[in-house]
Order: structure tokens, then sequence, then C-alpha cells
């Protein structure tokens, strides 16, 4: 079986057809426009007798007008329209004739004759100043011209019955030539159509056939026939590959699939890895609170000052004893109110221990205080302003507290703010912080008697799932900002 490509099969049927059209349209154009021109032609002795017709008249009318007014410019008028009589007299016929149109065509010419005799002698007598002989002239003129007019109106007649009859003939002749023109039209578009989908049916069969089982692999139906060969070399060479890539596929499939069950195995396993990682890490990073005996000895130098009389010195233990009661009873989630408390023990504290160096403001704008967030987040950030924001710091330092919400149409979003008027952060080590890519000691965390902003940071995200919930900022009166942003609560 002879193979050809699929574009010289196209070309070929599209050639064939536009020659077998531009036959027929030229044929059936030059049959339609010789049709035309007959029926166009059909009335044209009509017109033309009708233009005879009017210059007789013309010529008459300038006739009257000399024996009237007598004048150059009448005379020459009749003389004018004398020759054209006389030139456009050619189209009647010189000899009698058997044929009725012929023959009368032969009378009026005759009789045109006669009457152009007749005025020219009219015209002569009454320019010799022979008013009976003019008269005479101009009466059997008058005469002729009478029996012309009855002529021209009879061959007329004459004319209009034979072109009326060539008219009907080259109308019928055109609406079957049109009919025929149609038939043929639709016949061959008929074949065509035929002919054009026998030839796509036959030469896209295969690509059918790969479509139809590139559906079933895609339904992870793998036992696909192979392809057919065809005599079109672009399906042919589509066929050949099929078949290689579905063999390909069929080999290749049991294993793919077998890494895939492999693979999310391994994946859950990992899932499942992470949550109990994250779990631990969790637990772990809040185990780095100070042990149950310091909240025991603390607990007993309050009561043996009380005891004693020392009430500041009571009131000072007391207030560590709360804030580490509340460290060594917290759990995984806390509220803001007790870390609020917590940050408040915590100043106390401070504030005996470090005396002017610094005065702490709070604004609280927020109302729901029994908001869960971990433990121990608010006391870290109070705790490395003043060991690093102040280190350098004698006297007047401060510390901002500030927690508020804004409201969106998106939602709410709640700020925790802790400033302070410091040295302020290095933009490189505050990188490094938000990073979690460690650093120094001093540079990430609060020494070993507090919990480092690395803790508090990942503590954060975990427990919110939004790595965006912690920022470092720049104060605007200088210092360092802490900022926490709590989103949709």
């Amino acid at each position: 079986m002879k193979k050809t490509s699929l574009e010289k099969k196209i070309l070929s049927s599209y050639f064939l057809i536009f020659f077998i059209m531009v036959v027929l349209i030229i044929y059936f154009t030059a049959s339609i426009y010789f049709i035309i021109s007959q029926a166009g032609s059909s009335y044209k002795t009509n017109s033309i007798l009708e233009n005879y017709r009017n210059e007789l008249e013309k010529t008459n009318e300038s006739l009257n007008n000399y024996l009237k007014f007598h004048s150059y410019e009448t005379i020459n008028a009749y003389f004018n329209q004398k020759n054209t009589i006389e030139n456009i007299m050619g189209f009647l016929s010189e000899h009698p004739d058997k044929d009725k149109i012929r023959q009368k065509e032969y009378i009026i010419r005759q009789l045109s004759k006669s009457w152009l005799f007749y005025a020219d002698n009219t015209v002569k007598y009454k320019r010799a100043n022979n008013s009976k002989k003019s008269e005479i002239n101009i009466n059997l003129a008058s005469k002729v011209y009478s029996f012309l007019e009855t002529e021209i109106k009879s061959l007329d007649s004459l004319y209009f019955q034979n072109n009326r009859q060539r008219y009907e003939s080259a109308v019928s002749h055109l609406k079957k030539t049109a009919c025929l023109g149609f038939s043929i039209f639709v016949l061959i578009s008929g074949v065509t159509f035929v002919l054009a989908f026998i030839f796509l049916r036959t030469s896209l069969k295969p690509l059918t056939k790969i479509s139809e089982a590139a559906l079933q692999i895609s339904s992870n139906n793998y036992e696909i026939e192979p392809m057919e060969h065809s005599d079109v070399i672009e399906m042919e060479n589509i066929s050949k590959a099929f078949n290689v890539m579905t063999k390909s596929i069929r080999e290749y499939v049991d294993t793919i699939w077998e890494k895939a069950i492999e693979y999310n195995r391994l994946q859950q396993k990992e899932i499942e890895m992470t949550s109990l990682y994250n779990a631990a890490k969790f637990k772990a990073l809040q185990s780095q609170i100070n042990p149950h005996f310091l909240f025991n000895t603390l607990n007993t130098g309050a009561q043996l000052a009380m005891l004693e009389g020392s009430d500041k010195t009571c009131q000072f233990l007391e207030k560590i004893a709360d804030f580490y009661r509340y460290n060594l009873q917290m759990g995984e989630v806390s509220n803001l109110e007790d870390e609020l408390t917590s940050v408040d023990n915590y100043i106390y504290i401070m504030k005996m221990r470090f005396g002017q160096k610094f005065v702490f403001e709070k604004d609280i704008s927020y109302s729901n205080s029994a908001l869960e967030i971990p433990g121990m987040v608010l006391q870290p950030l109070v705790e490395d302003c003043i060991k690093h924001g102040f280190a350098s710091v004698v006297k007047g330092g401060i510390i901002k507290l500030k927690v508020y919400s804004i409201i969106k149409s998106e939602g709410s979003t709640l700020f925790i703010e802790v400033s302070d008027n410091g040295c302020g952060f290095p933009e490189d080590v505050k990188n490094r912080v938000l990073n979690l890519s460690g650093g120094t000691e001093d540079e990430t965390s609060i020494k070993e008697d507090g919990i480092g902003l690395e803790n508090v940071i990942s503590r954060l995200r975990i427990f919110f799932k939004d790595e965006k919930v912690f920022d470092i900022e720049e104060n605007e009166g200088g210092g360092t900002k802490f900022v926490i942003r709590i989103r949709n609560v």
C-alpha cells in the first residue's frame, strides 16, 4: 500500500474541488452574462424607433417654425434636423421584403424621404416668395407626415411583439440556467461533502482510536490494543509512537505505583513524627523554668519576713513567689490576663532591683482578657528591654506595654506591643533572631536565668500557626518595639 502525507492528500483534494468550482463558475457566469445581454437588448429596436420618431417631430416643428417666423435661426434649425434624420435613417430597410417588420421599415423609409422632399420644396418656394406652391407642398408634407406617424406606430407594435417574445425566451433560458447551476452546485457540494467525510474518516481514523485509547489511559486502564497501520505517513508515525509510549507506560506503571505507595507511607510517617516533634518541642520550650524548690524557698522566706515584721521584704518575696508560681502552674496554654499579671509581678521585682533606672507604662484597650496565648511570652520581652535595651542606661528608661485591636472588613487583629527607648537592635541581629538562625547568647536570648527570644518566637509561631505573628521594629522615640499580631480574634 502506497503511503502519502496528510498535507498532500488535503492539497490534492482542495485543488481538484477548486478547479471544478472555478470551471463551473466561469461557465455559468458567461452563460448568464450572455442571456442578460440578450434580455437587455430585446427592446433596443423600440428605443431606436422612438428616438427616430422624436427626431421627426423636432424636424417637423423646425419646419413649422420657419414658415411662421421666416428667420435665419429657424431655417438653420430645420436643415440641422434634416441632416440628423438622414443620418439615423440607416436602421430602416432599403428594399421591399416579405418579412412584415422589414417591409414596414421600407415603407417608413420611403415615406420619410417623401416627407423630406415636400418639406424641402416648401422651404424652397417659401424662400422664393412663391406662397402658392409653398402652401401646396406643406399640405402634401402634412399628409405624408400623418401617414408616417401611423406607420411608425404600427412598426413599434411589431417591434414590441417580437421583442417581447425574445425577452420571455431569454428570461426562461435564464431561469433554466439558474436552476441548472443551483442543481449542479448542490450536487457538487453534496459529492464534495461525502468525499471529504470519507477522506477525513479514513485518514483520521487512527487519530480517533488514539484519542479513545488516551482517554482509557487517563482512567488508569493501560491494557490497550496496539494501533493499526495507516496509509497516511503522519498517522502512521503517530500510531507507532503511541504504541511505544503505551508499552513503556505498562512497563513502568507497576514500579511507579509501588514507589507512590512507599512515598505516601513515608510521608504519613513524617507527618506523624513532625506532629510529635512539635508537641515535644512545645513542652521542651516551656520546660525552661526554674525548679520547684525555688518557689518553696521563696515562700519560706516570705513567711519568715512576715514573722519578723519586715513587710516590704515580705511583699517582695511574695511577688517573686507569685511570679514563679505562675511559671510552675502554667500549662501549654495561658490567657492574656494571667500574662499581664505575670508582667506586673516581674516589673515589681525589677523596680526593687534597679530603682529609678526605668519607668513602666501600660495602655490596655482590649477587653477579652480570657484570650488564650502561650504562657510566658510577654515577660521575656520586658526582660529583654531591661537587660539588653537598658544595658548602658542609668536613669530615664521607659518601657511601654500596649494592647489594642484593629477591626477591618477582613477581620480583627490584636496587637500586643512591648517597647523601650534603649539602645535598639542591630539589623543583622534582628534578622538572625526572626529567622531563628542562631547567634551568640547575648544576641538571641536572655541569659540562663530567663527565656530566650527564640523560645518566645518559636512558641508563638507554633501556637498560632503563623510565621508573621511576631516582629521586631524600631521604636519611634528610639529603641526597640516587639510586636505580636494575632489575626482573626
